[in-house]
């Protein structure tokens, strides 16, 4: 269902999310020198696609305003890359549990405006639940891209913002677009 709900999404905006994903590639290659000047480009992907679920009007200028959570998108993306260091020196696993766990800090930092803790708590709190649905998800969206590299890596152009779309289906499901309240009932258990 995800799949077939996250290609109605990228189909409807197929064209901003390829033009995005490309500029995007431009951008983070003429700033690779500087220490994580690239990272919100990829929340960008979430507050256009939630504005167009949500049926708001979405620009392409929505796609920079990731750039509005920078502080906490870094943190979080050093915090969690210390976790998968640490896992990975303790034989793996944990950093597989903790790789799937952290996948919604992103969106929820960008959809609830959490702190980057809050939405690492968070987001593996709402993944523990069905976390081999996760990881079961995350083995096909790798299959997919892995399609998409071998068709000449043209094929990423479509199979990369596809699968961006098919995880904020998923997250559109499991958390919902509404007010922080749902989210906060999470963290409270």
């Amino acid at each position: 269902e995800y799949f077939s709900q996250g290609w109605k999404l990228f189909t409807s905006n197929a064209g901003s999310l390829i033009g995005f994903m490309f500029l995007s590639g431009l951008i983070s290659a003429a700033v690779a020198w500087v220490p994580f000047a690239a990272l919100p480009l990829s929340a960008g992907y979430y507050t256009f696609l939630f504005r167009k679920i949500k049926g708001e009007r979405a620009e392409f200028g929505d796609f920079f305003k990731g750039y509005n959570y920078f502080l906490p998108i870094v943190l979080s993306s050093l915090v969690t890359g210390i976790f998968l260091f640490i896992g990975t020196i303790l034989l793996i696993l944990p950093a597989i549990y903790l790789g799937v766990a952290y996948l919604f800090v992103v969106p929820l930092i960008v959809d609830k405006e959490m702190h980057f803790w809050q939405a690492m708590e968070t987001s593996r709190k709402l993944i523990g639940k069905k976390w081999f649905s996760f990881f079961g998800l995350i083995i096909l969206l790798a299959l997919l891209n892995l399609a998409g590299a071998l068709a000449l890596f043209i094929g990423l152009l479509v199979t990369i913002p596809w699968t961006i779309c098919i995880m904020v289906v998923a997250y559109a499901d499991i958390v919902g677009l509404r007010a922080d309240t749902e989210v906060a009932g999470v963290i409270a258990s």
